[in-house]
């Protein structure tokens, strides 16, 4: 469960890595001819199905000629949804871990707890097993 859960922690990272992103491309977007960083930074976020659909929806909106508010609102939007989603799935991890957290306590003490039966289980064999001399 753990593992599940640092999976999910690392894809919703990634996620938020192309919000914070979206910035860099709004700016980026206006002045990217001789910026090597930036234009590799773009590679970078367009490598992820995210980070495309946020690239083609950006070129779109400005190729379109509305208003650069209405994108600014689409980006604000999204990124309000995408950090809702984000506390959500952290509410739902916090949940798991505390899951996994109670039972690995319950298991551990019925391990004990077995042992030690075990234990004075074979304690009562060895008293009533009798001694044989050879």
């Amino acid at each position: 469960m753990q593992r599940i859960a640092e999976i999910l922690i690392d894809l919703i990272y990634e996620v938020m890595v192309g919000i914070l992103c979206i910035s860099l491309v709004l700016v980026g977007a206006f002045a990217l001819t001789e910026d090597q960083q930036s234009a590799n930074r773009l590679k970078e976020i367009e490598q992820s199905r995210f980070g495309k659909t946020i690239l083609d929806t950006i070129q779109i909106q400005l190729a379109s000629g509305e208003p650069i508010e209405d994108l600014i609102e689409l980006l604000k939007s999204v990124e309000a949804s995408i950090q809702t989603e984000q506390k959500e799935d952290d509410d739902y991890i916090r949940g798991l871990r505390s899951e996994c957290d109670s039972d690995l306590g319950r298991l551990t003490t019925e391990i004990q707890a077995a042992n030690d039966r075990a234990d004075e289980l074979q304690a009562e064999i060895d008293e009533k097993t009798p001694i044989r001399n050879e």
